[in-house]
This record gives structure tokens, C-alpha cells and sequence, in this order.
């Protein structure tokens, strides 16, 4: 039995990120690996000190095992590898599993790993995004794979019943739409899992919340304010609240984004093209609050206001930093909805 060759980073950030992982209070934590035995591929022994107890592999419980076993395996691959897990949440609680998760995700950039990932566990999948997400189910003999599935479908696979209805209240009208769009340009399967509201403005929306009992058992409430509201303190709103990506409200945004894109926004209107640019190029001085509102009045026939916020928001999309704040926005009201 030799020691393990030495990790390329600090033996205590090794240690820690086994503590946080598992949840044990590690002092010391050693690996070897046993390279002689039986013309096996190499494999670890590990031998750890808690507290006054020193244990090892013989005495670990399988989570915890498990859970070492896959940290020294991701630190012996070499960047670009190819990485296949089945079933990381066996034998983890739900903490340890988002953990592990996010350890695989960090060190997957940081080597440019390819991982692929089995799992049956609704925690597990809560750090993938839909478009990452690939439901394989049987058919009589057959099985069948469905790329990026509805949240139904995997919900119904992995037997999750009861679950809590959820509104979303927003700021206003504008806000209620291109949160909407946001949905369903990048998850489209949470629209079938919330309902979406609004306010008359956030003041509005502040008070509304108050009469509100802060404990709901039937339904879930979520707040959206807009993003220039970040910072603002609210200290009697009883319910969890999140903010629109980026630091303005929703109407300017996206007029800010259609004006300075008017041939991305006429490409949604094939046969009209001319005539969306003409409409848009009248507006082009209009104040946000009036300007979508002003622009369907020009539009006619063309397009309704819901179309015209739907094409709005994909606009804003297009802007690759505007997706990244939009992912991330939906990934944390995802992650706060439990679903």
C-alpha cells in the first residue's frame, strides 16, 4: 500500500470540500492508493481522523465512502476525459447531493470534463437545466429517450405527486409578460407549474402582500419586482421575493432592446417587415411606459401587445449577456420553488 500521488491543490481545501460534502468534521484525512491487488486498476484507501476516532474505508458508511471514492476519481482524470456516474444521490442526504453536485459542475470547468449523470432523485436533477436533461423510460422492450422533457413528465417518472400550486406576482403588466416570455423562450415546461400575476406597482404589490397570511398551506407565493428595486428593504413583506434580471424595469429593457435591434424584432414578421420597421422607427423617441403600447397601435392587424412583449423579450435574449442573466434568474426561482 503507497500513498496517493500528491493533488494538484492543497491538501486542507481537499479536506474542507470533503467536510462540506459529507457533512464530517475531517482533522486529518490521508489517501492511498492500493495499486497491487489482484491485477485490479487502482483503487483508494482511505484513513481519516473525527474528532478522537481515526476510522477507514472498512468503517465508512456508504454515502460517505462513496462520496470520497468520487472526489479521488474526479482528481485522477485528465482534462477533456469523458466521465459516466450512476446514481451519485445512493446513500446521500438531500444537502449532500446538491453539494456533490456542485463540486461535480465546478470541476467539470475547471477540467473540461464531458459528465453524464443516471439518477432517480428529484434533488439531483434540481442542478441540471431542462435543456441538460434527457428522461429515458421503458417501453414493453423498448426504451425510449425524451430530450429536454416537461417538469410534468419527470415529476410523474420520478412519482412526485401533491405538488403546491404556485402564482407568481409581479409589479405590473409589463413585468407579469417578460417574465412570462422569459419562461417560455428558455423552461417552458414551468409554465404548466405556475401561474403568473401582477400589481399595480410595487407599492401596490407591497401592501397586497401584507393582508396575506405568511404562511400559506395550499398554494405558493412568489414575489418578482422589477430589478431596479434591488436594494430597497422590506422589512413586512412575509412572502420570498426574487428580482428581474438586469437593473432597470421590464418595459425598458425591452424597448431599450428592440430599438437598438429593430431587424431582429421585424425577422418575427416575415410578411410585414417593412411596416414593423416603419412602426418601430416612429416610436424610436417614445417613452418606454408608452412605447409598446404605441408601437401595436402602428401595428394594426399585424400584432396583438401579447405578441408583441413575447417577440420583445426574445429580442433581449439574443443579447449573450442577457441570457446569462436570465438563466440564472430562472435557476434560482426554480431552486426557491422546489421544483
Amino acid at each position: 500500500m503507497t500513498e496517493g500521488a500528491p493533488h494538484s491543490f492543497d491538501p486542507e481545501t481537499i479536506i474542507a470540500l470533503r467536510r462540506e460534502i459529507s457533512g464530517r468534521g475531517y482533522e486529518s484525512f490521508q489517501t492511498y492508493e492500493i495499486d497491487d491487488y489482484n491485477g485490479e486498476p487502482p483503487f483508494p484507501y482511505f484513513v481519516v481522523t473525527v474528532g478522537n476516532v481515526t476510522y477507514n474505508s472498512e468503517d465508512m458508511g456508504q454515502g460517505e465512502l462513496c462520496i470520497n471514492y468520487l472526489i479521488w476519481a474526479l482528481s485522477r482524470l485528465s482534462e477533456n476525459s469523458i466521465l459516466l456516474i450512476e446514481e451519485p444521490e445512493s446513500h446521500l442526504p438531500p444537502r449532500a447531493q446538491n453539494a456533490l453536485m456542485n463540486y461535480i459542475a465546478e470541476a467539470s470547468i475547471d477540467r473540461s470534463l464531458s459528465v453524464v449523470v443516471s439518477t432517480h432523485s428529484q434533488h439531483t436533477l434540481e442542478n441540471f437545466a431542462a435543456a441538460n436533461i434527457t428522461l429515458l423510460t421503458r417501453e414493453g422492450i423498448n426504451f425510449v429517450l425524451n430530450h429536454k422533457p416537461v417538469r410534468t413528465l419527470l415529476h410523474e417518472s420520478l412519482r412526485i405527486v401533491n405538488l403546491t400550486p404556485t402564482i407568481i406576482i409581479t409589479e405590473d403588466n409589463s413585468a407579469g409578460a417578460f417574465l412570462k416570455y422569459l419562461i417560455f423562450h428558455l423552461d417552458e415546461s414551468l409554465l404548466e407549474l405556475v401561474d403568473i400575476g401582477w400589481a399595480n406597482g410595487w407599492t401596490d404589490l407591497d401592501e397586497i402582500l401584507k393582508r396575506f397570511p405568511s404562511e400559506l398551506k395550499k398554494i405558493h407565493i412568489r414575489l418578482v419586482y422589477d430589478g431596479d428595486q434591488r436594494g430597497i428593504d422590506r422589512p413586512n413583506v412575509n412572502f420570498p421575493f426574487h428580482y428581474l434580471p438586469d437593473a432597470d424595469d421590464p418595459a425598458k429593457l425591452m424597448a431599450d432592446a428592440v430599438k437598438a435591434n429593430i431587424a431582429k424584432f421585424s425577422e418575427s414578421f416575415p410578411a410585414d417587415t417593412q411596416r414593423v420597421r416603419s412602426a418601430l422607427a416612429i416610436q424610436a423617441q417614445t417613452d418606454a411606459k408608452d412605447y409598446f403600447h404605441n408601437v401595436v397601435r402602428a401595428l394594426g392587424e399585424i400584432a396583438d401587445l401579447k405578441t408583441v412583449y413575447k417577440v420583445a423579450t426574445l429580442v433581449w435574449l439574443s443579447i449573450p449577456e442577457n441570457k446569462i442573466k436570465a438563466e440564472k434568474f430562472l435557476a434560482d426561482l426554480s431552486k426557491s420553488l422546489e421544483i
